[in-house]
């Protein structure tokens, strides 16, 4: 055998037995499968190039140059989509160029190589038994294949080092990422420069033979390959290894029991938690653990006997004497020929969902008491709702009853307001008629001078209460009159009767004040006799009066209320009037009267005062508030 075929043989092996244990032992996934067929196209490739070495005849290599070629122009599309795979870049623009331009030229190039095979090489056997070729007058078919073998090496190194975006060095995440790409970076540059050398050689060298050592310079490239796949190829756990870490870290009672019975391991939590140590509890017998053993005794005769068991709820017995409540379950352990060998009792802590469930159970009392407590309350509710309705329809009754008692009482109400002024009306008719007959007889017969002045008087203050009853009549409240308005009457009937001199003024001053009818008539008859006092006597013919601060003679007349207390001020600036203690030194009829009226019908006061003129100040207060 010579030094190519032996290698040619070792490379066999190694692709064969890559390709193997990729296919058996790693994830079955695109990356892995494509890195299979990848190898597979080098073992074909390796089988034919070896039986070089067995075959004299030219045909023959033609031949087997033939077959080999297959391998040799599907290996850069297999290796595009490896990379394709490995990249995770499965972006329609990258298949498009795969099917619709690598494709069509390996066929191409196939086709043409199976068709004339001599029209690409030219083989020549040396002295040392090896077969060597050449290309056959610079055929551009060898140009186009030269071509595509680089770029295919050039399109793995764009997917190695970017992502569909094409920006070239594209940061790595982790630490095996970085040294995965590195390998395979300088793998495929290895390829770049090995076929260089093997393939544009002869190209340069005019007559310079050498061996097809295609599959030869390929194995850096798949050592490049196949290390970055074991390095981070997932970790694969055993059975045995993941039971053993899953009763190791699961939170619930595991106990391995022999076909008797008795416990011969059991895990950390179950120990931890009944508190006992590991020597107790091995060949103790699992009954001894439970609270009521017949229940855990039935369920393994029945798994001894092969039967069906069931999940059942007992308690375990800690070594402190406490209970824990769990779900037991077993399940059967079979040996290679299905014998029962032991158990496994699986206890799951119920603890909580005890606890739970005397919490659902305690929320659903007390929901049902709320709800015992929300229908007595909707019932309370109802029946207020309808006393509450029962009462609204007695208040609107009341209502409507007293809206129409109101309504009569307006009515009656009105009819005696106006009978009330009718009566005002015919008392003032009444009055007028006895001045009137009282005028007549005062005309026709024969009174004496000084009983003159008396009737003059009689009349006047006659006249002055049939004044009040007419005011009365045109007021819109029964029984009482705004005595301002009247004050203001009276003033000026005075002044244009009693006043002959232009030279004495008269102030009004009131506001809206309103006097019942029983205050009205006797304030009127005092507001009456002090004005006529105060224009009879205050300012003589001689015009001795006080004229040290005014400069004119005036009446001033105030009525007004302050503090529950009506107040009558007459007051001028005239020669005063003579006082002795705080009253007049000398009255006559009309302040007689004056002092009558005031204390026997305002029930009130009066004061007189000589500052500037005389004032008289009477007080009394409304009938109605006290």
């Amino acid at each position: 055998m010579t030094l190519y075929a032996f290698f040619s043989f070792v490379a066999l092996l190694l692709y064969l037995q890559v390709a193997v244990y990729v296919w058996k032992a790693m994830p079955s996934d695109d990356v892995h499968r494509s890195f299979v067929f990848l190898s597979l196209s080098l073992v074909w490739m390796s089988l034919c190039y070896l039986l070089f070495s067995f075959f004299d005849q030219s045909w023959v290599v033609y031949l087997l140059d033939r077959l080999a070629v297959i391998a040799r122009y599907m290996f850069p599309i297999l290796l595009v989509w490896f990379f394709m795979y490995f990249t995770q870049n499965h972006s329609r623009w990258w298949r498009r160029f795969v099917l619709f331009g690598m494709l069509p030229l390996a066929a191409g190039l196939i086709m043409t190589y199976l068709w004339e095979a001599s029209s690409f090489k030219q083989f020549y056997r040396g002295e040392d038994s090896l077969w060597y070729f050449n290309p056959a007058g610079y055929a551009w078919w060898f140009h186009l294949s030269a071509l595509y073998f680089a770029g295919s090496a050039f399109t793995c190194l764009w997917l190695l080092y970017s992502r569909s975006r094409g920006k070239f060095a594209r940061p790595f995440f982790s630490n095996k990422e970085k040294l995965q790409r590195l390998i395979m970076g300088v793998s495929l540059m290895l390829l770049m420069g090995t076929a260089m050398i093997t393939e544009l050689t002869p190209l340069l060298a005019w007559g310079f033979f050498v061996p097809e050592i295609g599959h030869l310079t390929t194995l850096p490239l798949m050592a490049g390959l196949f290390f970055p796949l074991i390095l981070l190829n997932p970790r694969r756990f055993f059975r045995d290894e993941l039971a053993d870490q899953f009763i190791r870290r699961i939170r619930q009672f595991v106990f391995y029991l022999d076909r008797s019975g008795q416990i011969y391991t059991s895990n950390r939590f179950a120990r931890d938690v009944l508190q006992y140590p590991r020597h107790q509890l091995v060949y103790k017998n699992v009954e001894d653990l439970f609270f009521r053993p017949p229940i855990v005794q039935k369920q393994l005769e029945q798994a001894r006997d092969n039967m069906h068991t069931r999940v059942v709820v007992c308690s375990l017995i800690s070594a402190d004497g406490s209970l824990i409540p769990v779900q037991v379950s077993i399940v059967k352990v079979y040996d290679t020929f299905r014998n029962i060998v032991g158990f496994v009792l699986l206890g799951v802590d119920a603890r909580q969902r005890f606890e739970l469930h005397k919490e659902v159970r305690k929320r659903n009392r007390v929901r049902a008491a709320l709800d015992e407590l929300r229908a007595g309350l909707e019932k309370r509710v109802e029946r207020r709702r309808g006393e509450l309705v029962e009462a609204n329809k007695k208040l609107d009754e009341e209502i409507a009853r007293r809206e129409r008692i109101e309504q009569q009482l307006r009515k009656e109400l009105a009819v005696k307001g106006e009978m009330l002024r009718e009566i005002h009306h015919r008392v003032k008719n009444n009055v007028q008629m006895i001045v009137s007959l009282v005028n007549m007889a005062y005309g026709q017969s024969r009174i004496p001078d000084h009983e003159h002045e008396k009737f003059g008087k009689i009349v006047k203050r006659v006249r002055e209460i049939s004044q009040i009853h007419e005011d009365l009549y045109d007021s819109p409240y029964i029984g009482r009159i705004k005595f301002g308005n009247f004050i203001r009457t009276v003033a000026s009937e005075l002044k244009g009767r009693l006043i002959r001199r232009e030279d004495v003024y008269f102030r009004v001053k009131h506001g809206e004040e309103e006097i019942s009818i029983d205050q009205a008539i006797p304030c009127g008859i005092i507001v009456y006799e002090l004005l006529t006092n105060a224009l009879m006597y205050a300012f003589p013919e001689d015009k001795n009066r006080n004229l040290s601060v005014f400069a004119y003679s005036f009446v001033n007349v105030e009525f007004y209320k302050e503090e529950e207390e009506y107040h009558l001020i007459v007051w001028d600036n005239g020669r005063g009037l003579p006082l002795k203690d705080g009253m007049p030194a000398e009255t006559g009829i009309g302040l007689n009267l004056v002092h009558a009226l005031v204390s026997d019908y305002l029930k009130g006061s009066i004061s007189y005062s000589n500052h500037k003129g005389s004032r008289v100040i009477v007080r009394f207060t409304d009938d109605h508030s006290s």
